[in-house]
């Protein structure tokens, strides 16, 4: 399926499409292996994934290849025509810089003194933050002149840090945290002063991103699943997707509205769209639960409300109510989240969505398969 990269985002952003992609049939240099990262690369419109030691690109069109002579095994960033990527057992804790434009190497930025530097962001044009896992710190490096790059701690503390973004419309950095109940942080830029956005009841959250339009979004493992948060973190949803395991660290392209997520536990990497669709402020029924579009397409999503936290089950039925597809998705808070229909094969026909909280049925509805 191909995403027109050119296409105008459009004020209401509702979910477009989503697809995951899983290549076990490549060969051994066309195929993920050991994933972790990902990035946009708005030079060549495709995605970078860092896959072991080496980087993998992928277009729109789902094909694979290796992205020159580049290596990478954690945290990328692309900024302008340059893709920065961390090497860690197998260089001594570096950046290298890459030219996107022919995957030359530009520069070896050595990062002294880390113990395990995992994620990065950056402002986009002079400045890189990158994660140290282990020693609990922040680096900042200043690239204004990539090769005579200067490196320094910005920030420490006894946490794990992870997944990290640059959230300039606040001047700040936002990262996850690993192991239990972990922690959604801030880190002000204009003292480096560390800051709790939120506690949550998440174990391990790899990755994070922003849309550019104060939604924040969180991958975690326990349970595998997409945490949309809004600016001040006071309200989230989850969006939930057939075929994610250990998700990790995320990349929201702004460039085609497009969240894309490395499943680290099974190599593939999932794709989901944010643009237009038919849906118009109105026409959905929001309670408790609705499917759009209907008649089911690889778009279509199903979205519901809980009054309470529950254990979802979303369940398919067919006229004889014989259950022909079904998703349990774990324990939800109240409120609003989302589920994708993308990867779900039924033949045409007419059938009962149902939701299941706490093993009661609390709605359902006629879809239709064309």
């Amino acid at each position: 399926m191909y995403l027109d990269p050119t296409k105008e985002t459009c004020t209401m952003r509702a979910l477009a499409l989503i697809f995951a992609l899983s290549w076990a049939g490549f060969s051994t240099a066309q195929s993920f292996n050991s994933i972790e990262s990902v990035e946009y690369d708005p030079v060549n419109q495709q995605w970078l994934v860092s896959n072991a030691n080496s980087i993998v690109s992928q277009d729109f069109q789902g094909s694979l290849n290796f992205f020159f002579d580049a290596e990478s095994d954690y945290g990328m960033e692309v900024m302008g025509d340059t893709l920065y990527a961390i090497n860690t057992p197998f260089s001594g804790n570096e950046i290298r810089a890459y030219n996107l434009n022919d995957g030359t190497l530009i520069a070896t930025i050595d990062l002294p003194g880390t113990q395990f530097p995992n994620g990065m962001a950056s402002n986009g044009t002079d400045r890189l933050w990158v994660t140290d896992f282990q020693g609990g710190d922040i680096l900042e490096i200043d690239v204004t002149d990539a090769t005579n790059a200067s490196v320094s701690t910005v920030a420490s503390f006894g946490v794990t840090p992870n997944g990290i973004t640059y959230d300039g419309d606040n001047n700040r950095l936002v990262y996850v945290t690993w192991w239990g109940s972990a922690g959604i942080y801030a880190c002000d830029l204009a003292d480096y002063s560390t800051s709790l956005l939120t506690s949550t009841t998440l174990g391990n959250i790899d990755g994070i991103d922003h849309d550019g339009n104060g939604n924040f979004y969180i991958a975690s493992w326990n349970p595998a699943q997409i945490r949309k948060y809004n600016e001040d973190f006071s309200d989230s949803e989850i969006i939930s997707a057939p075929g994610l395991s250990s998700p990790a660290d995320i990349c929201y392209a702004q460039e085609v509205d497009t969240l894309a997520v490395p499943n680290s536990g099974n190599n593939t990497l999932t794709l989901i769209g944010f643009g237009t669709t038919s849906v118009q402020e109105g026409v959905v029924d929001r309670a408790p639960m609705s499917v759009y579009p209907n008649p089911l397409q690889e778009s279509s999503v199903l979205e519901f409300s809980l009054s309470a936290p529950a254990e979802v089950q979303v369940s398919v039925l067919d006229l004889q109510g014989k259950q022909v597809w079904s998703a349990d998705l774990e324990q939800h808070p109240a409120g609003t989240h989302r589920m994708l229909f993308t990867g779900i094969e039924l033949s045409q026909g007419v059938y009962t969505c149902r939701l299941t909280a706490d093993a009661h049925v609390v709605g359902a509805l006629q879809v239709v398969v064309q």
